[in-house]
């Protein structure tokens, strides 16, 4: 039977190869999704078939860059029994905010929150930025997270505004459990975690495929996302995501403008037609810096624009674009237009 599953898993990886491949929309993006399908392939093994090895203090901070991921967050996760009673602790350092949530995950991805905590300097349980969590069916709703029947999926969603913020401090356990060594896995567990394995794989695939072709039917603009999708991927509850989609030639920037705005963050990110962030190529209301009318214009492009916010696209004519506000005063799609670069100075 685990020959069986293991056949299965090359036969899902090859099943998946002909359906991402065709779907490019270039020969260059075609690379990048060869790419993209084998770091799905080792996230998923890496979660489902290396189990508690993976973590540290209980939690793994090894999450698939997919999907958007925002490179201002940390995210930490870990597996949740709803019958079970644990505890986070830790000190929020320099942490810009955290939120931590009680998730219910499908095997095709969509996620549902169950309970959610916002965690701000001021707002720790103690003056030296540390706290204290409980999580179970019997946690204080007042101080702790509730979980569901169904919850499966504890998420951190640590934000740092800047890349040298010192990171949070996280411990996560379960009270009363002694260290014993963990038994070796029998061949019923394995099967479970290749078929978790090829589900997460063609799950997350499937949908963010779907998402890619969604966001450049639209090129060059910024909408909300689309309430359907919004769905499939809730996270923090005060958060508003807009998406978009870049679609330039060499000599050609996407300005953004985004007005002044009451809110606790804004960000926005570049990523390739995968949906895969790009190294350096996001911004947040902290680093981005606005002109003298108080509006901030960033510039998408691939050469160097000669601009104070450059999102870089690494040299791509294409890809997608996220923004995110969280506890915004109002909805607001930022303003996209086109404008072409001046040309190389050849000296």
């Amino acid at each position: 039977m685990i020959d069986e599953q293991w056949r299965q898993f090359h036969a899902t990886l090859e099943a998946l190869g002909k359906e991402l491949l065709p779907a490019a929309p270039d020969a260059e993006t075609r690379v990048e999704g060869v790419a993209y399908l084998a770091r799905l392939a080792a996230y998923g093994i890496e979660r489902h078939l290396m189990g508690p090895e993976r973590l540290q203090n209980g939690l793994s901070f090894t999450v698939p860059r997919i999907g958007g991921y925002n490179p201002d967050y940390r995210i930490g996760s870990t597996n949740l029994d709803p019958k079970k009673r644990y505890r986070l602790s830790g000190s929020i350092r320099g942490a810009y905010r955290i939120g931590v949530g009680a998730y219910s995950l499908q095997p095709d991805g969509r996620i549902a929150i169950d309970s959610y905590r916002i965690l701000t300097a001021p707002a720790a349980t103690a003056g030296d930025g540390s706290f204290v969590i409980d999580i179970g069916a019997d946690a204080d709703p007042a101080s702790g997270l509730v979980v569901a029947p169904t919850s499966n999926l504890l998420l951190i969603r640590e934000i740092r505004l800047k890349k040298d913020d010192v990171p949070a401090e996280f411990a996560f356990s379960e009270p009363g459990r002694t260290g014993a060594t963990l038994p070796a896995p029998s061949a019923a567990d394995v099967e479970r975690s290749f078929t978790a394995t090829r589900q997460f794989i063609t799950g997350s695939l499937k949908q963010f495929m779907l998402w890619s072709r969604t966001f450049a039917a639209r090129p060059n603009e910024i909408t909300p996302l689309d309430p359907e999708l919004d769905k499939a991927v809730q996270g923090d509850p005060g958060t508003r995501y807009y998406s978009g989609y870049f679609h330039l030639s060499g000599d050609q920037a996407l300005v953004i403008e985004i007005p002044p705005f009451a809110c606790d963050y804004w960000g926005v990110q570049i990523t390739n037609h995968w949906l895969e962030p790009m190294a350096a190529s996001h911004l947040n209301h902290a680093t981005a810096l606005p002109d003298e009318d108080g509006v901030t214009r960033i510039l998408v492009s691939a050469r160097a624009p000669g601009h104070k916010n450059w999102l870089a696209t690494g040299g791509r004519g294409r890809g997608a674009i996220f923004h995110r506000t969280i506890n915004a005063e109002r909805a607001l799609s930022p303003a996209c237009r086109l404008i072409d670069l001046a040309p190389d100075d050849p000296h």
